[in-house]
């Protein structure tokens, strides 16, 4: 319990602390499926980011996707096919960010990984995300900065593999993944 409350108490500081250095950043986002699975994402992302260097961002965020996730996988004598749902994620993920340039035009490297929750009630499958990116901050006048980036993103899902031969009916619950290549602008305020 000491530890908790520790931890508690040096986190709210390092967020009083770090206030005027509160880096608020938005972004849309379309993922394009370039594996097997073809899985494609649309979507909204939200970060809390606090500056800790004049070059490095650490934060958390989340956000909003309809992705057209591999529901299942079937073989039916023969015949085989795959069944899609779309599906409502909620990602929840660390956020890591270095510039390389303090001012003017900026290209960065950033790490998002977290997990994917799904908000559709019938399926509950995604998992781990990993999303390493490359960008460039645009500084505007006000102050914030518009950015443009790409993005390669996995994400880890399961679905359920139907068999039905002349002598067998079998389900089976397998795993997979998602390979994408993510397009993404943003603004950090």
């Amino acid at each position: 319990m000491k530890t908790i409350l520790l931890s508690l108490t040096f986190f709210i500081s390092f967020l009083c602390a770090a206030q005027s250095d509160f880096k608020p950043t938005v972004q849309v986002y379309y993922d394009l499926g370039i594996d097997d699975n073809k899985t494609n994402t649309i979507g909204i992302d939200f970060i809390a980011g606090f500056k800790v260097t004049d070059l490095l961002i650490l934060g958390a965020g989340t956000g909003l996707g309809s992705s057209d996730m591999l529901y299942y996988k079937s073989y039916n004598m023969g015949d085989s096919y795959d069944s899609r749902e779309t599906v409502m994620i909620l990602p929840l993920f660390g956020h890591g960010k270095i510039n390389f340039t303090k001012t003017g035009i900026s290209p960065y490297l950033s790490l998002n990984a977290g997990y994917s929750l799904s908000l559709t009630s019938s399926y509950d499958h995604p998992g781990l995300m990993i999303k390493p990116a490359f960008g460039v901050d645009f500084p505007l006048i006000n102050g914030g900065s518009f950015f443009a980036q790409v993005a390669y993103k996995y994400q880890h899902f399961n679905y359920t593999y139907f068999s039905i031969t002349e002598s067998d009916t079998s389900d089976t619950l397998e795993t997979g993944y998602a390979a994408q290549l993510e397009f993404a602008v943003g603004y950090t305020f």
